[in-house]
């Protein structure tokens, strides 16, 4: 049982720390790395989290099987591991190193705003309520519970799809030891 734990930490560990990585290339090309970019890295938590339950399938006793079940809850363990490790590092990132990341943020927000304003493609209310939210992130400021328990969301809503094939792919019936006469 500890095994299965440890596999799904260590992949989540590492889906975390390649996430994070993504994070901090996106922040030193001179990108927003908390604005639409951030989708690109779409690919890493998608590849450890196939990884991580092929890893599994492959560690399960023939005769104990490897369901369904178990397997779209380690795929969605490894996403909230690595939603919850890449939070961390962006909160400290930002509260120590880069506290302009969140207003690189907003300034990206208001530019689209701009280029869908003058596409006709955002309405006036929208625009009003769009700004009203950025006024009020600004006054909130990024918390640490803000920033992980987005990334943890981000990761797992991602995660269910994910998880979903990588269970129907890896999923293995358990092999029955009764001994015929």
């Amino acid at each position: 049982m500890a095994e299965r734990y440890r596999i799904l930490f260590n992949f989540g560990s590492i889906g975390g720390l390649a996430a994070f990585a993504w994070f901090l290339l996106i922040y030193a090309a001179g990108f927003a790395p908390l604005g639409l970019l951030r989708f690109t890295g779409f690919w890493i938590p998608a590849l450890i989290i196939f990884l991580s339950i092929r890893r599994q399938s492959k560690n399960v006793l023939p005769e104990d099987g490897y369901m369904f079940g178990r397997a779209f809850f380690d795929g969605v363990t490894t996403a909230f591991l690595l939603g919850a490790l890449k939070g961390m590092l962006v909160f400290a990132f930002i509260k120590f190193l880069a506290p302009e990341v969140p207003e690189m943020s907003y300034a990206e927000l208001e530019n689209t705003m701009n280029w869908m304003e003058s596409r006709n493609m955002l309405l006036a209310s929208d625009r009003q309520n769009m700004e009203m939210l950025i006024e009020q992130g600004r006054a909130e400021r990024y918390t640490a519970w803000g920033v992980v328990s987005t990334e943890i969301s981000m990761y797992f809503y991602g995660a269910v799809p994910v998880s979903v094939i990588g269970a129907l792919i890896f999923k293995k019936p358990a092999k029955n030891n009764e001994q015929q006469a």
